[in-house]
């Protein structure tokens, strides 16, 4: 046999070349012929040795789906013809079923693709020749597992989670900033139309261009080392942030042509509609001038009396009523305007006050203690000593969303309070506790430097501070 010629008929024997007009011969071969034919590389079937002289049947059922390594799924590829009873008949034939090596066993698995023995996390390796072929994953998806439920519960639909919103609560915004007003109730009132809100929404946008046009000139100050800061008549309505960054600047020389200057750190703020005075203003605390003329403060926050440097302050054409005690610490002022401002002028049963050779601030009168609450108390209430902890927390945003919703509404307003007077460290007189409710307040009148009769308030948390401050009176 010539191997050279694999692609003739393996069930036949050449007898003959090609030029003779009857090249092939129809006889059936010997079985060691048609063993060896098949033994080359492109076929590995083996004939199966008969036992006697019966044939064996063809399988009943049906075939498997299943496809072993060199068979073909055309049926009539895996039958190989050959003749029943004499070997000389040429017409009659019988179609005889030859396997594979072995027969196949339905039951057992699939050898894997990969090198047997190739493991990794202790599964054998699967190509996707053996995915393709395993008949659990060639037809389907396999199914989840069911869902399992502890005992007979019901499943609760639910809504989907709201966004946390960004707005301040508490006065604390998303930034970990303070939002909140020193002045009482007075802003972000509720329009009461569609006009208003139209208006309300210009106005906001023209507060919004002035307030990025402040902070450009404060950025700029600060690279360029300039410290006379000029924000005057700008339709300001709040001041930025970043003048506390002010507070870090340092004049040299050789870089500042205002370093000449007797008093180097100013700030104008002249002209423009400040209803608030920030926290953040009052860090500034180099700052030697201020000028707040011709706004719309209706107070000045206690955080005044840090700014100790202050040399030149001016606080006219406001609609301030009285100022907080604190503005008696400013030890360096020598300049100081405060008229005209609606303040609360000295009442008929004003008390006089000794003045003890004052030449800068001079006590000329007082007010009767009046009390705010109907219970008094000889001691801080522990209420009071609880609001006292809550204002003086450097709460965080993250926090005032659990505060919200942990804690009932009839203590949210408090909250605010706290926080607030927390901010700008509103204080007892005496003792310094953090007054949200003040128990006593008093008013007194003083002659600050060129100005008379100045309203200075002062309150108080508990009896006992109250019994000390008229002790230091008679003093």
């Amino acid at each position: 046999m010539e191997k050279q010629n694999f692609l003739l008929p393996f069930a036949f024997s050449k007898s003959s070349s090609f030029n003779e007009s009857d090249v092939l011969n129809k006889a059936p071969r010997q079985k060691s012929v048609i063993d060896e034919n098949a033994s080359s590389i492109y076929h590995t079937r083996k004939t199966m040795a008969y036992q006697g002289i019966d044939r064996p049947s063809l399988q009943s059922n049906a075939p498997s789906l299943k496809r072993r390594m060199g068979r073909s799924f055309n049926d009539k590829d895996d039958v190989k013809k050959a003749t029943i009873g004499d070997k000389d008949s040429e017409s009659d034939y019988e179609e005889e079923p030859t396997f594979i090596d072995e027969e196949v066993n339905d039951s057992a698995p699939l050898p894997p693709s990969s090198p047997v023995g190739a493991e990794q996390n202790g599964f054998e390796l699967m190509s996707e020749f053996d995915f393709a072929t395993n008949p659990t994953t060639s037809f389907q998806v396999p199914r989840s597992p069911p869902k399992k439920y502890e005992g007979s519960r019901d499943i609760v639909k639910t809504s989907p989670q709201k966004p946390i919103s960004s707005e301040p609560d508490f006065g604390i915004d998303k930034f970990n900033r303070y939002r909140g007003s020193f002045n009482d109730k007075s802003r972000n009132t509720p329009s009461s139309s569609k006009a208003d809100a139209e208006n309300e929404e210009v106005r906001q946008q023209q507060r919004d261009t002035a307030y990025n046009k402040a902070r450009n000139v404060i950025l700029d100050a600060f690279e360029n080392v300039k410290t006379v800061i000029d924000l005057q008549s700008m339709n300001l309505y709040e001041i930025p942030d970043e003048i506390k960054d002010l507070n870090n600047l340092v004049i040299i020389d050789s870089f500042s042509d205002e370093a000449s200057i007797e008093f180097p750190y100013q700030l104008y703020l002249t002209g423009n509609h400040l209803t608030q005075l920030p926290p953040s203003l009052f860090k500034f605390t180099k700052l030697q001038v201020l000028s707040l003329r011709r706004n719309k403060l209706k107070s000045v926050p206690p955080l005044i009396g840090k700014l100790g440097n202050l040399i030149d302050l001016s606080l006219s054409s406001n609609k301030l009523m009285f100022l907080p005690y604190q503005i008696l610490e400013l030890k360096k002022l020598t300049n100081f305007t405060s008229g005209p401002n609606p303040f609360i002028p000295v009442s008929d049963n004003a008390i006089p006050m000794n003045h003890k050779d004052a030449k800068t601030f001079i006590p000329r009168s007082r007010s009767p203690i009046k009390l705010l609450t109907p219970k008094v108390s000889e001691l801080p209430t522990l209420k009071t000593l609880c609001l006292n902890v809550i204002a003086k927390h450097d709460v965080s945003y993250s926090e005032t969303k659990l505060w919200k919703k942990h804690t009932p509404k009839l203590y949210h307003q408090i909250i605010i309070e706290a926080l607030k007077k927390g901010k700008f460290r509103d204080t007892c007189s005496e003792c310094g506790i953090i007054v949200v409710e003040p128990m006593a307040e008093v008013l007194e009148w003083w002659d600050i430097l060129q100005n008379r009769n100045v309203p200075i308030r002062r309150q108080f948390c508990c009896q006992k501070c109250v019994n000390k401050y008229e002790r230091g009176l008679t003093a």
